[in-house]
């Protein structure tokens, strides 16, 4: 297991430092199991990918389309094991998570910097922990790469580009032909982005 942990670090790494630089994308945090030190070889890479303010669907546009051409897009039923899954993203107009409870908070305190602007990590950490708390966990401190400032483009251009992506996305989410099962949580809101089961997110589960 020591192993499959280094492997997909050092993967989580490379591909956070690669997206925090596409448009509309400001940090990069590592969740899941790979974050809690208990990833497998089945285990994907989960990341939580926070946006810049007015750019959630451009961020989750070209997160997808360059996970998917260099076939590391965890998506389908095919083998997840090693590909990138950016299940989460939120906006930084809203650090706050909008579902509050046992699981998330789970989540949260096992969360990890990798790549993007660590002042995002720090407003982030500070608008989650006291509700964190009420549950038995705090956010951790520590930061494992090295941080940049991306310069935010809010063109005219991009504004329209954003409005596009969102329809385009809002469309092909609602016409899955592989719909997520019953349990799944999917939000598509202007500030949050979620397509996750909440089970996954059970201390208890089990991959």
């Amino acid at each position: 297991m020591d192993d499959y942990l280094k492997v997909y670090s050092r993967r989580a790494l490379f591909w956070a430092k690669f997206l925090a630089r596409l448009p509309g994308v400001s940090s990069v945090f590592l969740a899941g199991s790979l974050s809690q030190g208990r990833a497998s070889g089945k285990s994907d890479i989960d990341f939580i990918i926070m946006t810049n303010r007015d750019r959630i669907f451009t961020a989750r546009f070209w997160t997808l389309i360059f996970l998917y051409l260099s076939n590391r897009l965890a998506h389908g039923k095919k083998n997840h094991a090693g590909k990138i899954c950016p299940n989460h993203f939120i906006s930084i107009s809203n650090y706050e998570f909008q579902e509050k409870g046992k699981y998330y908070a789970f989540l949260l305190a096992n969360l990890k910097f990798l790549a993007g602007d660590i002042n995002v990590w720090e407003l982030f950490k500070k608008s989650n922990r006291d509700w964190v708390k009420q549950y038995g966990y705090d956010l951790e401190d520590q930061a494992i790469a090295l941080p940049f400032v991306k310069q935010k483009n809010l063109s005219i251009i991009g504004n329209y580009f954003e409005i596009f992506v969102f329809k385009v996305q809002k469309i092909k989410l609602g016409l899955a032909s592989d719909p997520l099962p019953p349990y799944a949580r999917v939000w598509l809101k202007s500030d949050e982005i979620r397509m996750h089961p909440d089970a996954y997110y059970n201390p208890d589960h089990k991959e």
